[in-house]
């Protein structure tokens, strides 16, 4: 089983999911609340990619988020929690990139779990007088650590050979450096490879340049909050 995980998850949002989280312990590099986001931007993507979700501009406001009326492929458990909320309102990317965050980030876990990547840990539990009940939100963490690195590894082996990524794996990078996580990914990258990956994500189809933009400027509001 071990032997048939070794390599980068299909979508987006389970690579993205194990570059947010420590390969030893599964807790989050990032804090909660930028890793709610980000994989909020991630999921977002992941649809886009797959032609699950597209982007409508709107002349002199913000585009909007809509969905295809006949989808490409048939979408799994998690994308269609996803697509069902987002069916219910239109929304620029900005605003789905928050809300789907909490959403789907125990059901990306899930999904990796039974890809065989990841698996539960024990969620204590502490029956109090008057029915309260003391617990922990769940959590998980990969089966061996080298899982749990594999897209860590692979992406910054592309980058630095010098190799032309796919748009995928461009997303995944512009993710990483947008909301800051590349300090723990790919933490020997010099700053010339982060201005290449600014440019290039630059090239990515609408809206995911904005996407990234945005999730960028979300995060620097939230880490100059905290400062506060």
């Amino acid at each position: 089983m071990i032997r048939s995980v070794l390599h980068v998850p299909a979508l987006l949002g389970d690579a993205f999911y194990l570059l947010l989280h420590d390969k030893h312990t599964g807790r989050g590099h990032l804090a909660p609340r930028i890793t709610r986001l980000a994989m909020g931007a991630a999921m977002l993507s992941e649809l886009y990619c797959a032609g699950l979700a597209g982007y409508r501009p709107e002349r002199g406001r913000e585009g909007v988020v809509f969905l295809p009326e006949r989808y490409p492929v048939m979408p799994d458990l998690v994308q269609h929690l996803a697509l069902a909320e987002i069916e219910t309102e239109s929304q620029p990317p900005g605003a789905w990139m928050r809300l789907l965050g909490p959403l789907v980030i125990g059901p990306i876990a899930e999904r990796l779990e039974r890809d065989g990547r990841l698996e539960p840990l024990h969620v204590p539990r502490l029956e109090l007088p008057l029915g309260f009940v003391l617990t922990r939100p769940r959590r998980w963490r990969p089966v061996t650590p080298l899982v749990g690195e594999t897209p860590a590894l692979y992406l910054g082996g592309q980058l630095d050979n010098g190799r032309a990524l796919q748009m995928e794996e461009l997303t995944l990078v512009g993710l990483t450096y947008a909301c800051g996580l590349h300090r723990h990914v790919f933490p020997f990258s010099s700053k010339a490879v982060a201005e290449w990956v600014a440019q290039e994500a630059l090239r990515l189809p609408p809206p995911l340049p904005e996407l990234l933009r945005g999730l960028n400027q979300t995060v620097n509001q939230i880490v100059a909050t905290g400062r506060h």
